[in-house]
C-alpha cells in the first residue's frame, strides 16, 4: 500500500535573496525582563506570531521564551515590522522557574499539537546533563525525551558533550513525525572540536515523536574554523547552531556559526541532506584509537553552502544563532527569520534578518516491498545473501507472468534469481567468493540454441574479464549455465579484476535477428560489443565485433569509466552514461555504425550529480516512453523523453514506505511495462538500493560504512502519478519477446531509405543519408552525418497526397528537414540544420546551432505552425512568421518576461540577455510585443 506520496517530495533551495535586517539594542527590555540572548525561533503559523528563546540561566532573568509578531506583508523587513507582545517563563517539574545555572536552553520548535520543544545543552564543566523537553504554550513542563547515553558528560571528560557545544539546534520536521537535533561539535568521544585545520564530527539525532525515541544518527562535518583570530593564539571557534527541516524526505538546512577574535562573526547558510548517510547510532565512538585520527563516514551528510552573510549579503552579521520558516509571501516565495544571541554583551545586539527562499521539488514514488539483505563479507552470517548486490534483470514468464524472475547480481557473491515477492528462488556461486565477480545482467529472449529457442540471462564477470551466460528453464524457473567452455578468456585484454568487464547491456537487432552484448570497461575508457552465437554444443560463445572508446577530457582514462548503458531494442540506439564526465552518450547499435555519438545530456548542465550508475527505458508505443538515469550521487532518477532529441523531463526520487527505507545510491536497475498479474498490473520498476537499513556498519581501513544493500520493488504506476502530469502507464505497445521490429535501418554508408504507406520508424545511421517517409505517421531519426529528411515521399503536397502526421529528427549533422503534408513536428537537433515545415500544423524546433526555420514554403500552402525558442541552442532565424496565425513556444522555463525584443532593419530580434534566440524575417517587434498573449505559448 502506498502513502501519500505528495508529502513524501524531497525540496531543494533553488534561490535565496536578502529581505532586510532590525536590530534592538543589548539594554532593551520588555516587561521588565531584558531581551537578548535569542538563540532560537520557531513560527505559530495558526496564531500567525513567533517564539523565541532566551539563553538566560537566570543570570538576568528566568528561563523564558518570547512572543513576537513580525510583519513581513510588503516583502521587506525594516525598523518597526517586529513587536514583543508577550514573555513566558520556563517551569520545571514543580511548576517553578528553573534554578539559576540549571540549564542552557538554546533550540525551539513547535509541534502541531501547539507545543513547543526547547533543548537545553546542559553544562558539561557542571555534569548538568543536555535535554529536550516538551512544554505548553503557557510554559508548563509535559514530557521529556530520552538522551542517549553517549552525550551524557563523565566527571573525566572522555566521552559526551563538550561544554557550550550541545544541542543548539531544534526542529521538527513538515509532518511532525521526526524531530532533529545536533551537537554542536563533536562528543570527545568521535573527534576533536573545529579548529582552524580541522573539521568536527558532530551527530545529528533524529526522533520519532510517536515513538518518543532516538531512530537514527548521522555525522554533520563542522568546518573548520574560516578564520584566524587576530592575535593568532587568541579564542576562536566554529559550530553547527541550527537546523530547520524543509521536507518529510530528510532535508534540512543548517546554520554555521564561527567567531573569531579580532575578526567577528562569520555565518553560513548551508542545505544538508541526510538520504543515504551513514547511521551511527549503534557506534559509541567515531574515533580510530590504532591510528589516532577520527574514522572518515562514507558518507556523512552532504552539505552545500547557500549563502555566507557578510560575503552575499554585504551586511555585519553577530552572533547568528536561530532560525525559523516563516509565512509565504505575496509572490510564493517562503520567508525565513534568522535571530541572533547577543550574549547580554553591550558591544553586541540582537539583530533579525529576514530572508526570502525558493524551492525545487522533486516527486517522490514508494516502493511496495525489498528483497532480502546482502552483506558483502565472505563470512556472512547475519544476512539472508552473500555478496554486493548492484543489477537486476526481469525476466517475463511466457506462460505466466505472476511466475516471472528477477535475476540479481551480488557481485563476489555471484547471482540469484528472486520471485515477484522478492523471496529467493536460487543462488548460482560458481566458484569461490571473489573468484567470480558478477556485475551487470541483461537479459536475450528467443535465443536460438541447439534446434530450441531460449531465454538468456547474460552477466559480466568483472573479475575474469569475460561473460557469464545462462539459459532460463521456464518450467523450473532455474538458470542453467551455457557459458561456451572456450568463451574469450578477456574482453579488454586485462584480467586483473581491474581494468575489466563491468557494465552490460544485450540487444537482438531488429534488422540481422543476431544478439549481441555491450560491455563497458571498470577503470577506462572502452565498451566492446559482442555477438552471442550458438557453438553448435548446446552452448553460446561471445565474439568480439567491435570496441568503442569513449572521450578523456581529463587526460586520464581512468576517469572516463562507464557502467551505465542500455540498448533502444526498437530504434537501435545505444545509451551511455560516463560516470563523472561528458555526460550520456548515445551510439547506434548496429556492429557496422561506427564510434559517431551524440551527447544526451552534459554533466556541465550540472542537473545529475555524479556518479551516473544506471540507464533503463521505459517503452511506450511509437517510439515514445523513457530514459531513466540514476543520479547516484543526489540519489535521485532522471527523466528524458524516449523518443528524438530525448529531451530532459525532470527528476524524481524513491522514498520509504512505512518499514521499508527509501533508497540510496542506486547502482543498477530494471524496469518493464508489461503487467506481472495482480502484483504488478501497469509494470514493475527493481531499484538497487546501496544504502540499505538494516544496517551493517563496518570498519574498511580509515571508513566507516554501511556494506548492507538490497533491491525495492516499485509499482510502475508510483513513478508515473508521483508527477504534476502523470506519465505514460502503457502495458501494452511493448512486449521485449516481441519488440517492434519495423525499423527501416541505415548503415555506415550514405544511402537512400524510403518509407511505406504504414507508420514507418526509420534510424538512418552513420552516412549523409536521404529519407523519405510514405503516407504513414512515420519517425525519422537522422542520426549522424548531413541527411535529407522528408516526412512524405512527394515532393510537394499540393496537388500531391495528403501526407502524414510525421516525427522528424535530425541529429547530428548539417541537415534540411521538410514536413511535406500532415501536422509535423521537426526537431533539427546539434548543428546548422535548415527545416521546413510545409502543409500543416506544424511544430519547428531548430535544437543546437544557427538554424534556418521556414514554415510554409508552398505557394499556397498553410497551417499553423508553432516555432519552439530555448536558451543555449544557437539562433534561429524564421523565414515565414504569419502574425495571427503561427505561435512561438517558450521552453525550458524560458518566459515572455525574460525576452528582449527589437527592430533591426526588416526583423524582429528575440534576445535573452546577450543571447540572441531567434530573427523573425519581415517582421516588427511591436507585432509580438502587442500581441503577446496570442502569439508567445509555453512547452
Amino acid at each position: 500500500m502506498l502513502s501519500n506520496q505528495t508529502t513524501l517530495s524531497r525540496n531543494t533551495v533553488s534561490s535565496v535573496e536578502f529581505l532586510g535586517e532590525v536590530t534592538f539594542p543589548t539594554d532593551f527590555s520588555f516587561e521588565n525582563t531584558e531581551v537578548g540572548g535569542l538563540s532560537g525561533i520557531v513560527y505559530d503559523a495558526e496564531n500567525q506570531v513567533y517564539y523565541s528563546i532566551s539563553d538566560d540561566r537566570y543570570q538576568n532573568n528566568p528561563a523564558r521564551f518570547y512572543t513576537l509578531e513580525i510583519d513581513l506583508n510588503d516583502g521587506s523587513l525594516d525598523e518597526g515590522d517586529i513587536n514583543f507582545e508577550e514573555v513566558t517563563t520556563l517551569l520545571d517539574k514543580n511548576g517553578e522557574p528553573y534554578p539559576e545555572f540549571s540549564l542552557d536552553p538554546e533550540g525551539i520548535t513547535l509541534t502541531e499539537n501547539n507545543t513547543l520543544f526547547i533543548s537545553s545543552e546542559g553544562n558539561a564543566n557542571q555534569l548538568i546533563d543536555p535535554f529536550i523537553n516538551e512544554y505548553s504554550l503557557s510554559g508548563e513542563l509535559l514530557d521529556k525525551l530520552p538522551i542517549p547515553e553517549k552525550f551524557l558528560p563523565p566527571a573525566d571528560q572522555t566521552s559526551g558533550i563538550r561544554n557550550n557545544l550541545a544541542f543548539e539546534s531544534l526542529t521538527v520536521s513538515p509532518d511532525n513525525s521526526y524531530l532533529y537535533t545536533a551537537t554542536e561539535n563533536a562528543l570527545f568521544q568521535d573527534s576533536p572540536a573545529a579548529d582552524i585545520d580541522t573539521e568536527s564530527l558532530s551527530r545529528i539525532i533524529k526522533y520519532d515523536l510517536e515513538t518518543r525515541q532516538p531512530v537514527q544518527e548521522f555525522v554533520y562535518e563542522v568546518d573548520a574554523i574560516p578564520e584566524i583570530p587576530e592575535p593568532a593564539d587568541a579564542f576562536a571557534d566554529n559550530g553547527l547552531v541550527e537546523l530547520l527541516a524543509t521536507d518529510n524526505n530528510g532535508s534540512l538546512i543548517a546554520l554555521e556559526r564561527s567567531f573569531a577574535v579580532g575578526k567577528g562573526n562569520n555565518i553560513r547558510l548551508y542545505e544538508v541532506k541526510t538520504q543515504g548517510a551513514l547511521d551511527v547510532q549503534n557506534s559509541e565512538d567515531l574515533f580510530w584509537e590504532e591510528v589516532g585520527i577520527p574514522f572518515e563516514i562514507d558518507p556523512a551528510v552532504t552539505k552545500e553552502l547557500l549563502i555566507d552573510f557578510e560575503a552575499d549579503f554585504g551586511i555585519t552579521p553577530d552572533n547568528i544563532e536561530g532560525m525559523t520558516f516563516g509565512p509565504k509571501l505575496s509572490d510564493g516565495r517562503q520567508s525565513l527569520i534568522v535571530v541572533s544571541d547577543n550574549n547580554f554583551n553591550e558591544t553586541q545586539v540582537t539583530q533579525f534578518i529576514g530572508l526570502a527562499l525558493e524551492f525545487d521539488s522533486l516527486p517522490a514514488a514508494q516502493p511496495v516491498l525489498e528483497t532480502p539483505y546482502t552483506v558483502d563479507e565472505k563470512d556472512n552470517s547475519e544476512a539472508a545473501l552473500t555478496g554486493d548486490s548492484d543489477d537486476p534483470a526481469i525476466w517475463i514468464n511466457p506462460e505466466n507472468p505472476e511466475q516471472s524472475l528477477v535475476i540479481i547480481t551480488l557481485k563476489d557473491g555471484g547471482l540469484a534469481t528472486l520471485d515477484l515477492n522478492g523471496e529467493i528462488v536460487e543462488e548460482i556461486l560458481p566458484a569461490s567468493f571473489g573468484e567470480i565477480r558478477y556485475n551487470n545482467v541483461d537479459l536475450v529472449y528467443d535465443f536460438k540454441l541447439s534446434e530450441e529457442t531460449v531465454d538468456l540471462a547474460v552477466a559480466s564477470d568483472r573479475q575474469n574479464d569475460t561473460l557469464a551466460i545462462w539459459k532460463i528453464d521456464p518450467e523450473t524457473l532455474q538458470l542453467v549455465d551455457v557459458t561456451a567452455n572456450n568463451i574469450l578468456e578477456t574482453i579488454f585484454g586485462v584480467d586483473d579484476g581491474e581494468q575489466t568487464a563491468y557494465g552490460l547491456a544485450t540487444y537482438k537487432s531488429p534488422i540481422s535477428d543476431n544478439s549481441y552484448a555491450f560491455v563497458t570497461q571498470a577503470d577506462s575508457n572502452q565498451f566492446a560489443q559482442l555477438e552471442l552465437v550458438d557453438n553448435g554444443l548446446g552452448q553460446v560463445d561471445a565474439n568480439l565485433v567491435r570496441t568503442i572508446e569513449l572521450p578523456v577530457p581529463t587526460g586520464d582514462a581512468e576517469d572516463s569509466q562507464s557502467e551505465a548503458i542500455v540498448v533502444d531494442q526498437e530504434l537501435s540506439f545505444v545509451y551511455l552514461a560516463m560516470e563523472n564526465e561528458v555526460g550520456i552518450l548515445k551510439f547506434q547499435a548496429e556492429p557496422d555504425a561506427g564510434d559517431n555519438f551524440e551527447v544526451v545530456y552534459n554533466v556541465e548542465d550540472d542537473i545529475l550529480v555524479p556518479d551516473l550508475e544506471g540507464l533503463i527505458l521505459y517503452y511506450g508505443d511509437n517510439g515514445n516512453g523513457y530514459l531513466i538515469a540514476s543520479s547516484q550521487g543526489d540519489s535521485s532518477y532522471g527523466l528524458f523523453e524516449r523518443a528524438g532529441n530525448n529531451e530532459f523531463l525532470g527528476q524524481f526520487i524513491i522514498a520509504g514506505n512505512g518499514d521499508i527505507d527509501q533508497i540510496n545510491e542506486t547502482d543498477g536497475f530494471d524496469i518493464t511495462n508489461v503487467a506481472l498479474g495482480s502484483a504488478f498490473p501497469n509494470g514493475l520498476f527493481v531499484v538497487h538500493d546501496g544504502a540499505n537499513d538494516p544496517l551493517s556498519v563496518v570498519q574498511d581501513e580509515e571508513e566507516l560504512e554501511n556494506n548492507s544493500t538490497n533491491f525495492k520493488f516499485v509499482p510502475w504506476e508510483s513513478v508515473a502519478n508521483a508527477f504534476p502530469e502523470s506519465l505514460i502507464i502503457d502495458t501494452n505497445s511493448y512486449n521485449p519477446r516481441n519488440p517492434n521490429s519495423s525499423l527501416i535501418g541505415g548503415t555506415f554508408e550514405a544511402e537512400t531509405l524510403l518509407g511505406t504507406a504504414e507508420n514507418d520508424l526509420f534510424n538512418a545511421g552513420d552516412g549523409n543519408d536521404t529519407v523519405a517517409g510514405g503516407l504513414g505517421d512515420d519517425q525519422i531519426y537522422g542520426s549522424f552525418g548531413d541527411d535529407v529528411l522528408r516526412g512524405d515521399a512527394n515532393t510537394r503536397s499540393p496537388g500531391g497526397s495528403e501526407g502524414g502526421n510525421d516525427t522528424l529528427f535530425g541529429g547530428l549533422g548539417n541537415d534540411r528537414l521538410g514536413g511535406k503534408g500532415g501536422n509535423d513536428q521537426l526537431f533539427g537537433g546539434a548543428d546548422d540544420d535548415e527545416i521546413w515545415g510545409d502543409d500543416g500544423d506544424d511544430l519547428l524546433r531548430g535544437g543546437l546551432g544557427n538554424d534556418t526555420l521556414t514554415g510554409d514554403d508552398f505557394s499556397g500552402g498553410q497551417g499553423i505552425d508553432t516555432f519552439v525558442l530555448a536558451v543555449g541552442e544557437g539562433t534561429d532565424t524564421i523565414t515565414d512568421f504569419e502574425l495571427g496565425i503561427d505561435q512561438l513556444a517558450l521552453t525550458a522555463g524560458l518566459t515572455f518576461e525574460q525576452l528582449f525584443i527589437t527592430t533591426e532593419g526588416s526583423s524582429a530580434v528575440i534576445a535573452v540577455g546577450d543571447e540572441t534566440l531567434a530573427i523573425l524575417n519581415g517582421v516588427e517587434a511591436t507585432s509580438l510585443i502587442d500581441n503577446s498573449d496570442t502569439i508567445f505559448t509555453q512547452i
